[in-house]
């Protein structure tokens, strides 16, 4: 399946709005110590950005 321009801009604003989800995560879980969950939302965050 080909996407259009159009539908390709969405996926990808899409994955940025994850991936800025998935950093807002991890700053909420860093001020509770949750280093373990830290790590896991920040790789989530930039595995969005490079997805595409």
């Amino acid at each position: 399946m080909t996407l259009t321009h159009d539908q390709r801009e969405i996926a990808i604003g899409l994955l940025i709005e994850k991936s800025h989800r998935n950093m807002e995560q991890a700053v909420k879980n860093a001020g509770l110590d949750y280093w373990d969950l830290v790590a896991n939302r920040l790789y989530y965050s930039l595995f969005m950005l490079l997805l595409p």
